[in-house]
């Protein structure tokens, strides 16, 4: 089984997640006439990332380790930063489901800043592993 980069263990909630995003990332290509991968991801993402009742808070203990910020986030304030980082380093341990309801508490700009960084992430991802 192929290991999420930089970690020494695959994480089951992320491993999960990647899976049902190539086939719905499949799915909608197949049936949008072969729309772009990247934008078929952002699209699948959407509903999970802005789903309307937040889950209770979890954990953001781990340093960050994301470098897809997008360049509107680069120019926020450092907390703004690293509270995007964190979402998609958790989204990688607890899943996408767990860090969207913590984004959703931490505000519209966060939530979008998570979604944009998280599509940039986990396109690669799945191109490192053959799946787009």
């Amino acid at each position: 089984m192929a290991q999420i980069e930089g970690e020494g263990a695959v994480h089951s909630a992320i491993e999960s997640d990647i899976a049902r995003l190539s086939a719905e990332i499949k799915e909608r290509s197949a049936r949008e006439f072969g729309a772009p991968p990247k934008e078929a991801l952002k699209q699948a993402l959407y509903p999970v990332v802005y789903q309307a009742t937040p889950a209770a808070p979890a954990s953001t203990d781990q340093e960050p380790s994301s470098p897809y910020l997008p360049e509107y986030v680069n120019q926020a304030p450092q907390e703004a930063r690293l509270q995007v980082e964190k979402l998609v380093d958790l989204a990688f341990h607890k899943g996408v489901s767990e860090a969207a309801a913590q984004a959703r508490l931490m505000g519209s700009f966060i939530t979008d800043a998570f979604h944009d960084a998280l599509v940039e992430k986990l396109y690669d991802e799945m191109q490192a592993r053959n799946l787009l």
